[in-house]
C-alpha cells in the first residue's frame, strides 16, 4: 500500500542492477564509490560509458571512471574558487593521486611566476624551469617544498591552472623599472610609463637567451596566512 512517503534510495541495490553484478560485490563497490553522493551517481554512471574497453573487466572500467571522475569532481571546485582541501595532507594525497608527472602550478611558493612547479613519477616536487647537468628538472629542496605545499593551501585555485610566463632577468628588469622612473621634465603621464615599461619587459623576454638557472626564487609581497593549524 502507497501512504505517500518517498521510497528511500537503496545506493547498493543501483549499483548491483546497472552494474549485473551480485549484492555482495555490489556492497563492495558501493563503498568503493563512497565519495560519490547519491545525487551524483546516475551521472557518474553516464561519466563511466566513456571508459568501457573492450575485454576489459568491469570492476578496472569502473575504477579507472572512477578516479577521472573524482578528479573532475575535485578541480570544478578548485576552478570555482572554493577550497575543498582542509589540510596540508589533503593536498599531497590528491597530487600523489592524480599529478605524478604532470604540471602542478606555477608561480608557487617563493617562486618567479615564469616557473613551473610538478611532480615527478615518485611523487617529489620538481621546478620545470631548472635542469641538472644531467638534463633532468631539479627537485625542490624540503624548505622549498614546504613553501609551495603552504601556498597551495592558500591559493587552491592556482591547482592545475597553468599558464606560461615569459622569462625575465629580475636584475634587469630593476635596472629597466629604474630607468623609466619619472623626473621632474619627464613628460610621460602615469599611464604611457607603465606601456613603456610594459613594451621594455616584453623586448627583453623575447631576446634573452634563456638557460635554465639553479632554483630562481623571489620574495613574494603576498603574505601567507601562518594561522594553518599544522
Amino acid at each position: 500500500m502507497n501512504d505517500g512517503t518517498k521510497e528511500s534510495f537503496n545506493r547498493v541495490k543501483f549499483i548491483g542492477e546497472i552494474l549485473s553484478i551480485n549484492p555482495a560485490q555490489a556492497k563492495i563497490m558501493s563503498i568503493f564509490l563512497q565519495r560519490i553522493p547519491d545525487n551524483k551517481i546516475y551521472e557518474f554512471f553516464v561519466y563511466r560509458m566513456s571508459f568501457i574497453v573492450e575485454k576489459q573487466g568491469k570492476e578496472l572500467i569502473t575504477k579507472n571512471a572512477f578516479f577521472a571522475y573524482e578528479q573532475k569532481m575535485i578541480e570544478e571546485k578548485l576552478r570555482a574558487g572554493l577550497k575543498p582541501f582542509k589540510t596540508i595532507d589533503h593536498i599531497k594525497k590528491f597530487l600523489s593521486l592524480y599529478y605524478k608527472n604532470k604540471e602542478i602550478a606555477y608561480g608557487a611558493g617563493n617562486f618567479y611566476d615564469f616557473v613551473v612547479i610538478g611532480m615527478d613519477k615518485d611523487g617529489q616536487l620538481i621546478n620545470r624551469y631548472s635542469t641538472n647537468r644531467e638534463g633532468f628538472f631539479l627537485k625542490l629542496t624540503s624548505e622549498e617544498t614546504g613553501d609551495v605545499y603552504k601556498w597551495l593551501l592558500t591559493n587552491q585555485n592556482r591547482i592545475g591552472d597553468i599558464q606560461y610566463k615569459p622569462y625575465f632577468d629580475p636584475v634587469e628588469r630593476k635596472k629597466l623599472e629604474a630607468s623609466i622612473q619619472p623626473k621632474e621634465d619627464d613628460v610621460l603621464d602615469n599611464v604611457d610609463r607603465r606601456k613603456q615599461l610594459q613594451s621594455s619587459i616584453e623586448a627583453l623576454s623575447r631576446n634573452k637567451l634563456i638557460s635554465p638557472s639553479t632554483g630562481i626564487a623571489k620574495e613574494k609581497e603576498h603574505i601567507i596566512d601562518a594561522d594553518l593549524g599544522l
